[in-house]
């Protein structure tokens, strides 16, 4: 086979996603080329041999921690969903919800004029902290069935909170607060068990003054010292704290939003990376070693959240939808299969601050409505609801919905706390 002839083979092979399969050199069929082994040696044998493309081997559809690739290492084993898809090679389990009676624990009285808005939670630790809409942050024993309240601050208070995350590392934990105002955008509050009383330690955030002030959403970037946030100005800075999180340094990202930026996802797949959404319906994918965006996409709606998968390369989308409220998004350059979507039929488009959880090492998605009910999706056959319940009687706004451990906690709007068991079968 000529050179050229080769090359134009390999180009076509790679175009048409071919790499993955097993590639057969067999000769041709009797009579047009003898199929001694020794012909077989010799150019004309292998111009006039046929190429055989076949499947690989099926690769296992689980991997552990596929989320901690080492950068500038791929994942041969994932071929765009379908480490997802429900096939025969290994059975799905059925799941169930399940919530003890009286299990839920009343956290504060919200009001018409304060209500829940995030619950965090570090895997490493057997607290939570439940932040209201006006700052204030409960700390929750979380180690038993009746989730309870430990202390209490208002470090933050009659400020307008937006959005919230955890920052740990071996001796501090801090959360980091968004708030909606031109003036003291973000907060950081030391949650050290020897400091009695929490206070709030403002960050100067840059921002552009021509465009709406506040910051709209924020996250960890896996690292010790180190987060993200997006705002109303469409601006989204990288922040390194100082080792004893007592001041920050902002960096802004050449990340390009015409709404305001709602989520921030950090992901490693080939490379670290830093995916954003926002109200534009604009996901950007944020190589943070090249400093550029490499990829970009449109929804049909806007983006509330983002979420990890098993896979590095994907990740779900909750959308502003009433019907396919979540995807399944390959945010690779050129995937074979972009997009998977799925959700639940209502009549009211679920509003921003409802945030679902996933668990990606066992493929599970979940989320709660504005009438109390949580669903649980198994998302390697994500059509079909693997479980649903009814957590508060009262029919109350969930507005987050969380994994820690073998556990789910289901938050309301009014700062009711339901635990929840999910068992499979």
């Amino acid at each position: 086979m000529s050179d050229s002839s080769d090359n134009s083979h390999r180009g076509i092979l790679h175009s048409q996603g071919f790499a993955s399969g097993t590639l057969f050199i067999n000769p041709s069929p009797p009579g047009i080329i003898d199929n001694d082994d020794l012909h077989l040696r010799t150019a004309p044998a292998f111009q006039s041999s046929r190429l055989v493309l076949k499947p690989s081997q099926s690769a296992p559809r689980f991997r552990q921690n596929p989320g901690r690739l080492t950068p500038g290492h791929s994942d041969p084993t994932i071929n765009n969903f379908d480490f997802m898809a429900s096939s025969n090679q290994s059975p799905i389990h059925q799941y169930r919800l399940d919530v003890e009676s009286h299990c839920s624990t009343r956290i504060y009285g919200g009001t018409q004029s304060d209500k829940a808005r995030r619950l965090l939670v570090n895997e490493a630790s057997t607290s939570a902290y439940l932040v209201s809409m006006h700052g204030a942050m409960h700390e929750i024993d979380i180690t038993s069935q009746h989730p309870s309240i430990k202390r209490s601050h208002d470090s933050a208070r009659d400020v307008l909170l937006d959005d919230a995350c955890l920052i740990s590392s071996e001796v501090q934990t801090s959360a980091i607060l968004g708030h909606v105002r031109d003036s003291h955008q973000l907060s950081l509050v030391n949650l050290n068990e020897h400091n009695p009383h929490p206070y709030a330690i403002d960050l100067r955030r840059p921002w552009n003054e021509s465009k709406r002030g506040g910051v709209s959403s924020v996250c960890a970037m896996g690292q010790p010292h180190s987060f993200a946030t997006g705002g109303y100005d469409r601006v989204v800075h990288l922040w390194k704290l100082d080792s004893n999180h007592s001041s920050a340094l902002a960096q802004p990202l050449a990340i390009n939003h015409t709404n305001v930026v709602q989520s921030l996802l950090p992901v490693c797949d080939t490379s670290h990376s830093l995916i954003s959404a926002g109200a534009d319906c604009k996901v950007n994918v944020y190589n943070l070693s090249s400093q550029r965006v490499f990829n970009s996409f449109k929804t049909s709606n806007q983006i509330n959240h983002l979420h990890w998968t098993h896979s590095p390369f994907c990740t779900l989308l909750e959308i502003a939808n009433l019907e396919l409220q979540f995807e399944l998004r390959d945010h690779r350059i050129v995937p074979e299969r972009p997009v998977i979507r799925f959700g639940y039929t209502t009549n009211q488009v679920r509003g921003r601050y409802t945030k679902g959880a996933s668990l990606p090492s066992s493929s599970l998605f979940t989320c709660g409505d504005r009438y109390g009910k949580v669903r649980l999706w198994d998302l390697r056959n994500p059509k079909t609801v693997a479980s649903e319940m009814l957590c508060f009687a009262e029919h109350q706004r969930i507005v987050q919905v969380l994994f820690h451990q073998s556990r789910l906690f289901a938050c309301s709007e009014n700062g009711e706390i339901s635990c929840i068991n999910y068992l499979s079968s």
